[in-house]
Parts: C-alpha cells; structure tokens; sequence
C-alpha cells in the first residue's frame, strides 16, 4: 500500500480508494474480471469489464455495450415490489406481468394475443 491510498500487485492492478469512492484499474488498458474460484481461469469468470467499457455478463465477447449470456433461464429480468416484471429467456422470448405502453410505432411480423393472432 503506497502512502497515496493506492494499493499494487506486481505493478499490474490499482486499488484506490478516497473515503468517498474505490477506484479499480487494470494499470493500462485491459480488462477487468470477476471470477467465482481462486483459481481465476476463464472458466470461473463470471463478471468482465473490457476496454473499450463493455460489460459483460457470463461472456468473454462483446458483441454490444451491454452483453449477457445465459443458456438455461432469463437473461435479463427487472421486477417491481407488486411482482410486476419484464424478462428475456435464452430462446429470445419476452415475458411482461403489467401494462406494455408504447409510445411510437411496432413493427413485428405476427402478433399472438392468447388464442387470437393479429
């Protein structure tokens, strides 16, 4: 630990904290993961931050700013207090429990409403 509040492993990361806000870096440009085992492989990588800034989520790629990778459940689930939600499987389906308020235009090929297809 340097007298600056800036902690080095092998002159290859940075943690620096102000009392205010941690600060991490890769020293340089890089990445910066997150792994579930101290072994720290690719296998185990859970989290990554690469960069260009992408975050991704159970990938190593970005293929955008934000990439998630999941093979079994939902990707991306956002839920309220009153059990209200929106969520992507892995098949690229999307599931709602509310309202849907679109301000604009839809585009889809088919529409299914319950039994009824638009």
């Amino acid at each position: 630990i340097q007298n600056n509040g800036v902690i080095r492993r092998g002159g290859n990361v940075f943690i620096k904290s102000t009392g205010s806000e941690t600060k991490l870096s890769p020293a340089g440009s890089g990445i910066i993961s997150f792994h579930n085992s101290a072994t720290m492989n690719t296998g185990d990588e859970t989290m990554r931050i690469d960069a260009n800034g992408n975050l991704l989520l159970n990938n190593t790629s970005a293929g955008a700013r934000l990439d998630i990778r999941e093979d079994t459940n939902y990707a991306i689930r956002a839920e309220d207090a009153t059990g209200h939600y929106f969520r992507v499987n892995t098949g690229g389906d999307v599931d709602m429990r509310g309202d849907l308020v679109v301000q604009g235009t839809i585009t889809a090929q088919q529409i299914h409403c319950g039994t009824v297809e638009l």
